[in-house]
């Protein structure tokens, strides 16, 4: 009996902090951008898919989710993994992200009150147009390539009041945005060149780990 007790607070400690080390925001994000890229790997061979790249910038550098390569343009997409109602427009400098939740009394089962959690976060549109920008003045020699900021929410998290210019959608819209633009601007060997160029500058450590899901044939 001795024994058990000191094994039992062990595992305690540990559930807790492999909870806590899940539920991290960090960890959320990974599950989030895995998620995205398995939706991404969908996509047709003429799409070449590049995850987690670091490109510089003016101001220093620049964390890209994802980018998507085709004849049809460059995607820039940013992956937001939240849960809760999400309200935010092109100008704020924040969204906001709203939980929630109903609570029971500990000693009045019968009887709930409503919980809610405010959570701020950098706007994601502002965000998405910055990876826009530092991918294009990658890409000078192609003047009128088109390259889109898309933003794609994955979990619970519900789009309650969000007015953008911009692309902000769901994961499961996101290959049905992808495919609604058809009008060319690469050729093959164009593409092919784009993706050797944002892996030349992909400056993060150890290149090797820039997942390319989908490559142009």
């Amino acid at each position: 009996m001795q024994l058990i007790t000191p094994l039992i607070i062990i595992l305690v400690v540990v559930l807790f902090i492999y909870l806590a080390w899940y539920n991290s925001a960090k960890q959320k994000g990974k599950r989030g951008e895995m998620r995205v890229s398995a939706i991404l790997s969908q996509l047709p061979d003429e799409y070449a898919v590049l995850n987690d790249v670091i490109l510089p910038t003016n101001k220093g550098t620049t964390q890209i989710d994802h980018i998507v390569v085709s004849k049809y343009g460059v995607f820039a997409i940013e992956t937001k993994n939240y849960r809760g109602e999400i309200y935010g427009d092109d100008n704020r400098k924040e969204w906001t992200q709203m939980i929630i939740t109903d609570v029971t009394y500990a000693k009045k089962w019968w009887k709930t009150y409503t919980y809610v959690t405010k959570n701020h976060f950098y706007n994601p549109v502002k965000q998405s147009l910055a990876h826009s920008i530092a991918i294009k003045s990658l890409l000078s020699e192609w003047s009128v390539l088109k390259v889109v900021p898309i933003i794609v929410f994955t979990g619970s998290a519900v789009l309650k009041d969000v007015t953008s210019n911009y692309h902000v959608v769901y994961d499961f819209n996101l290959l049905e945005t992808i495919l609604s633009f058809r009008t060319i601007y690469l050729t093959d060997n164009d593409v092919h060149r784009v993706v050797d160029i944002l892996l030349h500058n992909n400056i993060r450590e150890g290149r090797g780990k820039t997942g390319c899901v989908r490559a142009t044939k």
